[in-house]
């Protein structure tokens, strides 16, 4: 029995790291590219400053790699055994799918350890870290972020164009202010200006000179034709681009409830407490949820273990699409189950707290249903 417990668990560790390994590869270029860190690894800065960025956006992402790697490879795993019927082999042979679960989940418990770690302070850790170093490196030259023949669309509500640009001067600049739709409110041209840096709110502030300014009408932004557009010229012209919105998410003060460690949730619901006030009860729920939250995702480690076992048997399918496609879909339910209790955050009456819960407890409820039925077939 040894060996058959050594034969099953060296694939699906093996497989675990392989498919972890490309949910964390998508889900750091896609947290990478959202952030405009694109630019970053084009050589803006300096090679050790992007390998620190990305080092704590894995260790930040792997709370969510970890459950589906082990999700994935079981299914892969357990859906090619049963499919070339040696787990047929296995249950003519005495062993029990309970005997057979029963190292897989043993891996789970220890993933879901594991993962109890990540999730109530390293990936909080990681993500605080990740944001310290954006600031850091954006500080240190907050102008890589314009360059010469490209449109930037890294400020919020603006997008801008510049044709030269010589150290903290440019020339022949094209800017555009938008709505949240990407409508058209203004457009200001200017012949040449100089860039600026307001290191205490992080916005980057352009001094524009002789150009022209238009602004469109607010309740008709895309009739040109009918439209009469107002044109100012001016000889000195000051614009300030806001990207201090996301360097103050490092700010201590400015901390949200998901980047904090539970050691730090746990301070300030103490404080909360003892203010009291209309508001205390709200402001404490939300704390504790959010601690709920933590600890029920690194649950999920174990939940999503407990159901790939019977549903990679019942599969039968050796085919890695179809199996990848059961884990996709299992995710999609369970994180779409966790958003949805999100919605009550606010609403205390409803125990948000304990609600966070259900999508585990549903899990391994159909988890543990199936494991009985596969083992009496």
């Amino acid at each position: 029995m040894k060996l058959i417990d050594k034969y099953i668990l060296k694939q699906i560790i093996l497989y675990s790291l392989l498919c972890m390994g490309m949910f964390i590869f998508v889900l750091v270029v896609g947290k990478a590219i959202r952030d405009g860190q694109d630019l970053l690894i084009v050589g803006q800065v300096s090679l050790l400053m992007v390998v620190e960025l990305l080092l704590m956006l894995v260790l930040y992402v792997i709370n969510y790699a970890l459950p589906l790697g082990f999700l994935t490879s079981i299914l892969l795993v357990l859906g090619r055994l049963s499919a070339q019927r040696e787990i047929v082999a296995m249950k003519a042979c005495g062993i029990s799918v309970y005997r057979i679960a029963l190292p897989i989940l043993i891996l789970g418990l220890i993933g879901t350890c594991l993962s109890v770690f990540i999730n109530a302070y390293y990936a909080p850790y990681a993500k605080t870290t990740y944001m310290k170093n954006f600031k850091k490196a954006f500080q240190e030259n907050p102008l890589q972020y314009i360059h010469e023949r490209t449109f930037i669309k890294n400020f919020p509500g603006y997008i801008i164009y510049v044709d030269q640009k010589d150290d903290n001067k440019f020339f022949d600049c094209w800017l555009w202010e938008v709505d949240g739709s990407g409508n058209i409110k203004g457009f200001i041209k200017a012949k040449s200006g100089q860039f600026g840096f307001d290191s205490k709110s992080g916005d980057v502030l352009l001094t524009l000179y002789h150009g022209t300014a238009e602004i469109r009408d607010s309740n008709n932004l895309e009739d040109f034709q009918n439209t009469s557009v107002p044109i100012l010229s001016y000889e000195e012209m000051s614009v300030r681009l806001p990207f201090g919105s996301l360097l103050s998410e490092s700010n201590p003060a400015n901390k949200k409830l998901p980047m904090m460690t539970v050691f730090e949730l746990l301070e300030k619901k103490k404080l909360y407490s003892m203010e009291g006030g209309p508001d205390s009860r709200v402001k404490t729920m939300k704390i504790e949820t959010e601690i709920q939250r933590k600890f029920a995702m690194a649950f999920s480690v174990l939940a999503l273990v407990l159901l790939a076992v019977p549903l990679g048997i019942k599969a039968s399918r050796s085919e890695t699409y179809a199996n990848f496609g059961i884990a996709v879909i299992l995710a999609i339910v369970y994180y779409g189950m966790m958003i949805l209790v999100s919605w009550v955050d606010d609403e205390p009456q409803l125990r948000p707290d304990l609600l966070i819960w259900v999508p585990n407890l549903l899990f391994l409820g159909l988890g543990l249903y199936l494991l009985k039925k596969s083992n009496r077939n």
